[in-house]
């Protein structure tokens, strides 16, 4: 059975590390979806709830991050991320950083998001050895 609804809303998190990269790509999706609903002859209505600009993290503290993880034996991956977080509130503050701990099959802020304990303490261990290493150069 095929269900034509008659409204649709859905959500859209857009980020990048550049504002002008991430409000471009903003500007062509609401175009195209605007061209899609013209000659569909369906209304779209675009309303935009947050415009955050991107926070970099410091390299000082990527650096720390990236060392503690080596000391531990653990890979080192580096994320390009707008993620938020307090980090738009302590950027003007101090220097900012994100250590990610895994999730299973990648889940992440949703109710099924879970880490294992053992990887609830690498990222702790990870912090901890961050945050020595930075107050010894301090």
């Amino acid at each position: 059975i095929n269900i034509i609804p008659e409204r649709v809303e859905f959500s859209l998190d857009l980020r990048d590390l550049d504002a002008a990269v991430r409000d471009s790509v903003f500007l062509s999706i609401i175009e195209r979806a605007k061209q899609i609903g013209n000659e569909r002859n369906v209304d779209v209505a675009v309303e935009l709830l947050q415009k955050m600009p991107p926070v970099l993290c410091s390299e000082l503290v990527q650096n720390a991050a990236k060392e503690a993880c080596r000391q531990l034996g653990f890979d080192v991956f580096t994320l390009p991320s707008g993620a938020s977080h307090d980090g738009v509130q302590l950027a003007g503050l101090c220097p900012i950083g994100m250590i990610f701990v895994r999730s299973k099959d990648g889940v992440s802020h949703s109710p099924e998001e879970w880490s294992s304990k053992e990887d609830c303490a690498a990222g702790a261990n990870v912090l901890y050895h961050t945050v020595l290493s930075l107050a010894m150069t301090a």
